[in-house]
């Protein structure tokens, strides 16, 4: 399913995204991004993603996260991107 930008900046964040990628979190573990989605109240844009590994909440847990966050560069040493595409 193909989200519909609403602004050439939220254009630019989507082409970011690559759907069924792996992906790094800057912490080691990896993931699968699902799909894009919009919530239901702010229709901000959300990243749907899956854990590729077990944890306390389950096998392979599904999660969301706003694009915007999930793009990011984050403000700690190494100041690297939240989730880098493997």
């Amino acid at each position: 399913m193909a989200i519909k930008p609403t602004s050439p900046q939220e254009q630019e964040a989507i082409n970011q995204i690559v759907l069924d990628g792996s992906y790094r979190h800057y912490k080691g573990k990896m993931y699968t991004v699902i799909e894009l989605a919009r919530h239901s109240e702010t229709l901000e844009l959300m990243v749907v993603y899956r854990a590729e590994y077990d944890s306390d909440f389950g096998s392979n847990t599904l999660w969301v996260r706003p694009l915007t966050m999930f793009i990011e560069t984050i403000d700690k040493p190494p100041f690297s991107k939240r989730f880098e595409l493997v």
